[in-house]
This record gives structure tokens, sequence and C-alpha cells, in this order.
């Protein structure tokens, strides 16, 4: 199902394409063999996922509950192909 655009601000595609730019920068910084490590939010979270994986905002929204505090893992291959190796992990909580 479609999830409700804001009145103002960017729109979900326009995030996305955001987080592909800063992702390719980010590939072209560091390179393939380096871990990198990126806070966010919720917004910014899911549309890094849908810019290195190729999914839409709305599938990549609705994989998970996304927690406050989740770790998720993001392996990028030779072809900037992105493949979700943790998501929304918040087993750092349970104490």
């Amino acid at each position: 199902r479609p999830h409700p655009e804001p009145r103002e601000g960017e729109l979900s595609r326009e995030t996305v394409s955001r987080a592909g730019q800063f992702l390719s920068y980010l590939i072209q910084k560091h390179g393939r063999n380096e871990s990198v490590l990126l806070v966010a939010h919720k917004k910014i979270n899911v549309a890094t996922i849908a810019s290195c994986t190729g999914a839409d905002w709305n599938s990549v929204y609705d994989m998970s509950k996304w927690q406050n505090t989740n770790v998720t893992i993001i392996e990028i291959d030779s072809m900037g192909e992105g493949e979700i190796v943790l998501l929304d992990d918040a087993s750092h909580l349970d104490g």
C-alpha cells in the first residue's frame, strides 16, 4: 500500500535519489573494501535500502517495524548492488 507523501519537504523518490547519490559518494571516497557506519532516521534508512537494493519505497517501508536504535547491515558488491545482511535488529536492547 502506498504511504502518504509529506505536504511539505522532500518526496520519497527525492529522498531515495539523494540517498543513492550519497552512497555513490561513499563508494568513491572509501572504495568497496572499507566499512562505513551511517547513523540516520527511519526515512533515510528506508531510502538508502531502496536505493542500493532497487526495491521501491513502499516495499522497503513495509519490510519491518523500524525500531529506534536498530542496526541494519547492507553489503554492497562490486557492481554497486546492495544485499541486506541484517535488518532492523534491536537485540542489543534485550539486556
